[in-house]
């Protein structure tokens, strides 16, 4: 009742079922993990409300010009250049107080125009506890420099807390 995911494809559903129950033998095949595409209008707000722990790896590629043309008839427009950051922007700022977070970004999110309002939000209105930025060989099939980010959504008024940052 705390995880909640979405995947746009059925195959990688299936196997994220299968790979939890595995995982978690005790307690069964008892997640929800919902076959829908996460850019329709209230997939992720949704399912950032009804969780307390978030983990995710969205794609990182632009959105193209169908695909914003798409989601703007749908009623819920875009408004990041990036996956990536249209995902951050749709979850983040719903998880309750205390929700914890887990993130793999593009490295851009960290210092990228387009993300200025997710660090913001990251400052003011989390507790990060660390930054992890990894090298381009990272993903065998992917080109990509990665950060990952781990954090907590602030319950109450914000406070010390210590940063850890580390590049791998």
């Amino acid at each position: 009742d705390r995880i909640r995911g979405v995947e746009v494809d059925s195959f990688a559903c299936e196997l994220a079922r299968l790979s939890l129950t595995l995982a978690d033998v005790p307690y069964g095949n008892s997640w929800r993990i919902d076959n829908k595409d996460m850019f329709e209008p209230g997939v992720l707000r949704r399912a950032a409300r009804e969780c307390t722990v978030l983990l995710a790896n969205p794609p990182y590629e632009s959105f193209g010009p169908a695909d914003k043309a798409r989601y703007r008839r749908l009623g819920e427009p875009v408004t990041a250049i990036t996956k990536a950051v249209e995902m951050l922007k749709r979850t983040l700022s719903h998880l309750p107080p205390g929700g914890v977070f887990g993130v793999v970004v593009p490295q851009g999110v960290l210092h990228d125009k387009e993300s200025t309002s997710i660090r913001e939000f990251l400052v003011n209105d989390c507790e990060l506890s660390e930054v992890s930025s990894f090298a381009d060989n990272l993903f065998e099939q992917a080109d990509h420099e990665v950060a990952i980010l781990l954090g907590r959504r602030r319950a109450t008024a914000a406070r010390p807390v210590s940063l850890r940052y580390r590049r791998v």
